[in-house]
């Protein structure tokens, strides 16, 4: 009911969810079937973006150089594919996790980790 409601009147629910003990600021919006949820910024999280470029001159880049990156970025671009991404990080602990457990003993598992 309330996805068709939002649907129908174009509009997205906002709210305040807790987290991990900290607050999110949300948008709940119809999604297919069913909702979807995002995390929004609260203002003060919010920055104008050109403060942080203020340093940087106006010069403009060699033609030569603009058509070379116009062209390498061209011939790079491929539709984007989720599933060629992983969450290494989620990986290594996850392993971690399952190697402490299978050892049983109180000593701390450390692995070199490849830079």
């Amino acid at each position: 009911m309330l996805r068709e409601a939002l649907r129908r009147s174009k509009k997205v629910a906002l709210g305040e969810l807790s987290v991990r003990g900290v607050e999110k600021l949300v948008a709940i919006k119809p999604c297919g079937k069913g909702l979807l949820l995002e995390t929004l910024r609260y203002a003060d999280e919010v920055r104008k973006g050109q403060f942080f470029f203020a340093d940087i001159d106006d010069a403009k880049p060699k033609k030569e150089l603009l058509d070379l990156a116009t062209t390498l970025i061209k011939q790079r671009s491929a539709l984007f594919d989720a599933a060629e991404f992983e969450d290494r990080y989620v990986e290594a602990l996850k392993k971690l996790i399952d190697e402490k457990a299978k050892s049983k003993s109180k000593k701390a598992i450390i692995e070199e980790v490849a830079a």
